[in-house]
Order: C-alpha cells, then structure tokens, then sequence
C-alpha cells in the first residue's frame, strides 16, 4: 500500500502546507484513493464496529483506486496551526429487524492545512438503500471525489477550530500535535 501513499505526496503535501494548485482529474483519483485506505486503516483502529471486511480490503490492493462507495469533501482549514491530524470516525446505521445495521461511517480528517471529510460504504455494504452523506449543505466543503474535472486548491472559503467542529460535529481538542 506503500505506493497508494507514494502516488498522493507530490499532490497531498502542498495543501498541507497551504500552496495553491490545480488537481486534475488524475490527482483528484489518487487523492480518493488515499482516502479509501485512511478510511479502511481507521476502521480498523476505532473501537466502534468493523465496518470494513476483507473482501474491501482485496478489492483496494488489487484495483488501487477509489472505492465503489466512497465519497469525499475537502475543505481549507485555517485553524490552530498546531493541528497536525486530528481524526474522528462516525458510524451510519440502518434499522433492520429491530437492530441497527451499521452501513456506512464518517471519517474526519485534518492534515495542516486540509480537512477531508470521507464517507465509506464498504463494498460488503454497498446493497444498503441508503448512503450516508454531508447531511448539510456547506459553503466551505467542495466535493473532491467523486469528480472529474479540475479543482482548484485552495478554496475561496476556509474552515477555522468552531466551523470545523460545527461542521465535523466534533470538538478540536484534544488533537494529535506535531512532535517538536
């Protein structure tokens, strides 16, 4: 998976440091690709439940590219400068035979920068009716996945530490900091 990383970094590391640029439509799949595994690597770290099987986790190292239920928005943060990733991974649930199925989640990332906001359906869940998208309409958030023309970077809006939250749905604190 080294090379999913390898293929993001000439992309991925002037945003985080905050350099204007254009993605191309190739750059914009690398990127979703990116995704798909951050999404895939956090579920298994969470302690909510496993979304992701192994069937999604074939499918990625064969295919490398976005997966089928994937979706993702990307937003300018100009928040706390120290902020170096800060995650959080929000469960979607149908209600079926009187339990809750989970069938999608939320993943919330910043990196400097960036901040990404990914909802996966993994492929085992792809049959469920219902996909779990932004639930809001948001002037910050443009969609970078799926998209297939050109997106300029940055947008003309950013996020700061209370409209990240607000539109996260989560507190900024305590997140993960750079070791200095």
């Amino acid at each position: 998976m080294k090379d999913i990383e390898n293929g993001v970094i000439d992309s991925v590391t002037p945003m985080i440091l905050g350099r204007p640029m254009v993605l191309n439509p190739d750059s914009l799949e690398r990127i979703a690709t990116w995704a798909t595994l951050k999404a895939i690597c956090f579920d298994l770290i969470t302690e909510s439940p496993r979304f992701t099987s192994e069937e999604d986790f074939v499918r990625l190292f064969k295919n490398k590219n976005p997966a089928p239920g994937l979706l993702v928005w990307i937003a300018k943060f100009d928040g706390d400068p120290n902020v170096f990733c800060q995650f959080s991974v929000l469960p979607s649930f149908n209600f079926a035979d009187g339990r809750e199925v989970p069938h999608s989640f939320k993943l919330y990332m910043v990196l400097g920068s960036v901040a990404l906001d990914i909802t996966f359906t993994p492929l085992s869940n792809a049959s469920s009716p219902k996909l779990h998208g932004r639930p809001e309409e948001s002037q910050y958030y443009e969609t970078l996945w799926p998209k297939f023309k050109d997106l300029a970077w940055p947008p003309p809006l950013s996020l700061n530490d209370e409209s990240y939250a607000e539109f996260s749905r989560q507190d900024l604190y305590p997140p993960i900091r750079r070791q200095r």
